[in-house]
This record gives structure tokens, sequence and C-alpha cells, in this order.
């Protein structure tokens, strides 16, 4: 099983104990997004393929 596969199901069975850094690993390297970031502590994530889409994501640091 590869590492994406192996992080999908981590996600799957266990989504309140995910990362940012996890979640945004598997959408840009395996789900075909793009991301940058936005204002403040939000991230904007789109996809190629239907560019009418954005996944805001607000980010949040822990101090």
């Amino acid at each position: 099983m590869s590492y994406y596969e192996k992080l999908y199901f981590k996600i799957k069975n266990n989504p309140k104990d995910v990362t940012f850094d996890e979640l945004r690993t598997l959408m840009t390297k395996v789900g075909g997004f793009n991301d940058r970031p936005g204002k403040g502590d939000h991230w904007i994530f789109s996809h190629p393929d239907f560019p009418d889409i954005r996944i805001v994501y607000r980010y949040e640091r822990w101090a």
C-alpha cells in the first residue's frame, strides 16, 4: 500500500485527527487540486477540471 493510500485511509477512518498538512498533501498530490494562500488563515483549493468550484479552508494556527 502506498503512502497516499495509507494517508487516505487514515483520514477516512478518523477525520477528526487530520492535520492541515495531511489534507493538503492528499488533495494536491493525488486529487489534482491546486492550492494557494488566501487572506489571513484561509487557503483556496481549486481543481483545473472544475474552474467554477473553489474550496476555501480556514487553517487555524495554534500557538
